[in-house]
């Protein structure tokens, strides 16, 4: 199995040198060998501003809260 794919949904407001974005990571896994599963991913990265280039300061990743509509 290679690389899988990940789609992003990305909100980016900025701050001067501050940056953010808010992402859905979507993509397929494979853990030890098991079967392939898919998986989303809740994601923030915070951007720095360096001499005209952004620099990835900070980034978090979790899984979403499960659907309570579905319980």
């Amino acid at each position: 199995m290679g690389p899988a794919p990940f789609r992003a949904t990305t909100s980016s407001p900025s701050a001067g040198d501050l940056a953010h974005t808010v992402d859905l990571e979507r993509g397929t896994v494979r853990v030890d060998g098991g079967e392939p599963r898919d998986t989303t991913s809740r994601v923030t990265h915070v951007f720095w501003r360096v001499e005209g280039d952004r620099w990835l300061v900070h980034r978090h990743a979790d899984l979403p809260p499960a659907d309570q509509r579905r319980s």
